[in-house]
C-alpha cells in the first residue's frame, strides 16, 4: 500500500512533494523485512517534524511510536509540534486522535496505563534512565513500540544511546541534517532504504535561505576594541537586514558564537548596553543572572530575546525561523559543527 492510499487528501496537498518522497521511504521500509535502520537526510528547515509527526499519527501499520531527541529543547518543541504546531503550520482543520506523552524516568509507569496506540516522546538520556533504573517499564515499551524516530540520528551510534535503542528492537528511522560521524561504521543503515534532500535543491526550490558570508577585518583592531567593534558590526548588519528586507526589528533574531564563558558575558553585557536585548547560554552559569543561563529555554521560540550568545548549546537542534543572522565570535571547532551552526539561520518561515 503506497502513501497516497491512506493519507487524507488535506494532508497530501498541504505537504511538499520532498516530504510526501521521504514519507514514501518510511513505508517502504516499515513494509520490508529490514532489519537495519533507515535514514531521512534533510537540511534544516526543510520540515523533518512534519514527517515525523504524520508518520507517527496516521500511518495505519503503527500503533505506537517512540520519537527520540538527544535535547530537552527539542523535546519540547516535538511535543508541542507533534500535538498542534505541524497541524496548524499544514492549515488541515484535524490534530492526531494518539495522546502524544511525555516519557520521563519519574513517571515510566505512563507507559503500563496507556492501553491504546500512543506517541511516546523522550530524550535519549531519559530512556537511557527508563532502562537502567525501570527495567520492567523499559521492556514494556520494547514489546510496545513499532516504530523509533529518532530526531539528530546521526548521534545514535554513540555506545550507550546505541544499545538502548537498538534493544528495543523496532524499525528505527534516523533524522539528520548532519548524518556524518568518525564513527560512520557503527551506524546500522540500510542503504535501500536513505532518502536525501539537498540543500542546494531546498536553496532552488526556495524552502530555505541561502547564506551570504561577510568577514570582519581584524587587522587594525586591538584586542582592547574587539568586543566593541564585533557589536557594532551585529548591529549594522541587524539594521541591514531590517532595511534590505522591510521587516519590523523584533523579527530578527541573531546567533552569537563563542569560545568561552567568559567572552560570552563580556559580550552579553557590550550587547545589552548598545540596546540589544542579549542572553548568554552556558553550562557553567548559575541561576542567579537572567541573562546568563545554563540551559536554552524551552521557549526559546516565543522569547524576546534578540541576540543568544553561547559556545555549544545553540549548534543543533534548536529551529526558530526568526534566526537570520549569525556571528561567529570564535571558529568552531570543526568543519561538522560549523555546517550545524549555519543550519540555524537557514530557515524559512512557514
Amino acid at each position: 500500500m503506497e502513501v497516497i492510499d491512506f493519507l487524507d487528501n488535506r494532508i497530501l496537498e498541504a505537504i511538499r512533494p520532498y516530504q510526501l518522497e521521504a514519507l514514501d521511504n518510511i513505508n517502504r521500509y516499515l513494509d520490508s523485512d529490514s532489519n537495519k535502520q533507515a535514514l531521512i537526510k534533510m537540511p534544516m528547515g526543510t520540515g523533518k517534524t512534519v514527517i515525523i509527526s504524520i508518520a507517527s499519527a496516521f500511518f495505519p501499520h503503527i500503533n505506537n511510536c517512540l520519537v527520540v531527541t538527544s535535547s530537552s529543547a527539542v523535546k519540547e518543541q516535538l511535543l508541542y509540534d507533534i500535538k498542534m504546531g505541524v497541524w496548524e503550520n499544514l492549515c488541515v482543520p484535524f490534530c492526531p486522535i494518539k495522546p502524544v506523552v511525555e516519557l520521563l524516568p519519574s513517571d515510566a509507569d505512563v507507559i503500563n496505563s496507556n492501553q491504546y496506540p500512543t506517541i511516546y516522546v523522550c530524550t535519549v538520556q531519559a530512556l537511557l534512565r527508563i532502562k537502567q533504573d525501570d527495567y520492567s517499564n523499559y521492556t514494556l515499551l520494547k514489546d510496545k513500540v513499532d516504530l523509533v524516530m529518532f530526531d539528530e540520528g546521526h548521534k545514535e551510534p554513540a555506545q550507550q544511546w546505541q544499545a538502548t535503542i537498538r534493544e528495543l528492537e523496532a524499525k528505527v528511522v534516523l533524522f539528520s541534517a548532519t548524518p556524518v560521524r568518525n564513527d560512520l561504521n557503527k551506524f546500522s543503515i540500510d542503504n535501500q532504504f536513505v532518502y536525501t534532500y539537498s540543500y542546494i535543491d531546498a536553496v532552488n526550490q526556495g524552502y530555505v535561505n541561502d547564506v551570504n558570508f561577510s568577514i570582519i577585518d581584524t587587522s587594525t583592531i586591538s584586542n582592547t576594541q574587539r568586543i566593541g567593534e564585533f557589536v557594532s558590526y551585529i548591529n549594522n548588519a541587524l539594521d541591514s537586514y531590517v532595511n534590505q528586507f522591510d521587516c519590523e526589528r523584533d523579527e530578527v533574531k541573531v546567533i552569537i558564537r563563542c569560545n568561552t564563558d567568559e567572552e560570552i558575558k563580556l559580550l552579553v553585557n557590550e550587547l545589552n548596553n548598545r540596546g540589544l536585548h542579549a542572553k548568554g547560554v552556558h553550562e557553567n552559569f548559575g541561576t542567579a543572572n537572567e541573562q546568563l543561563l545554563q540551559n536554552v529555554p524551552s521557549d526559546i521560540r516565543s522569547d524576546g530575546t534578540v541576540c543568544w550568545v553561547h559556545q555549544y548549546k545553540l549548534v543543533e537542534g534548536i529551529d526558530n525561523y526568526k534566526f537570520y543572522i549569525l556571528g561567529i565570535y570564535q571558529a568552531l571547532p570543526d568543519p561538522r559543527s560549523f555546517v550545524q551552526q549555519v543550519g540555524r539561520v537557514i530557515r524559512k518561515k512557514t
